[in-house]
């Protein structure tokens, strides 16, 4: 995927919940605020020497990370987590695109990240109610230095992972027993379970308090193709 063009006007927006655009917001140093063009007023916070400017959030992958504050972390039941990511990073270990779970495993809330595996860096989207959780890891390489549109979903007890506007893996977990909700700070760029940051830039983030379906994330996948 080259350079995208966000949107500015999302597709069927019931549900959206957060929505950090970097094309809506322009440049915000460190410790600044990053609008939350929703409207809901959950603006994210950069955290130590996280920037954001025409190219998206950059972080370093040690310590940066923006801060959304305790609304979206609120969701309940079905939900969906877009953003645009571009890292050439090959790390022994993961790196969080966002997450809002506690810090012990059992304790409700979602994450969505890159994990290092042995084929790869691949996309990983997990939640948990409880002591009971599901989560799906996808087949495609994401580190790759160039752009990628990267989708989780749940529905239910069912999760799907999407990379470029394209169904990457899809299943059921019968442990998870509903309410993810949680109480936590929704972090971009981390999770409050982790320290494993993202390296590389990420832009275009959404959050649905609703499961897309695979036809809307093709749109937001093609919308944000320049040509």
């Amino acid at each position: 995927m080259s350079l995208p063009i966000l949107n500015h006007h999302p597709i069927k927006p019931d549900g959206l919940v957060l929505w950090l655009d970097s094309k809506n917001t322009g440049s915000v140093a460190a410790t600044g605020t990053w609008e939350d063009y929703s409207g809901n007023g959950y603006d994210g916070v950069c955290q130590l020497d996280a920037y954001v400017n025409s190219a998206g959030a950059q972080l370093d992958g040690t310590d940066d990370y923006i801060a959304c504050g305790t609304g979206p972390s609120a969701i309940a039941g079905d939900i969906t987590v877009m953003a645009l990511i571009n890292s050439g990073a090959a790390l022994s270990r993961s790196m969080f695109i966002a997450g809002d779970r506690k810090a012990t495993s059992d304790k409700n809330g979602w994450e969505f990240f890159v994990q290092n595996t042995a084929s790869g860096e691949k996309l990983v989207f997990q939640a948990d109610s409880g002591a009971s959780g599901g989560y799906r890891i996808g087949s495609t390489g994401v580190a790759d230095g160039v752009w990628h549109h990267v989708a989780g979903v749940r529905l239910g007890n069912t999760f799907h992972v999407y990379v470029d506007g394209s169904l990457d893996d899809s299943g059921s977990s019968i442990d998870l027993a509903g309410d993810i909700s949680s109480t936590s700070i929704t972090c971009v760029g981390r999770s409050p379970s982790s320290n494993d940051c993202f390296l590389g830039l990420i832009d275009g983030v959404m959050i649905f308090s609703r499961a897309l379906s695979a036809g809307e994330i093709k749109q937001h996948y093609l919308r944000n193709l320049r040509a």
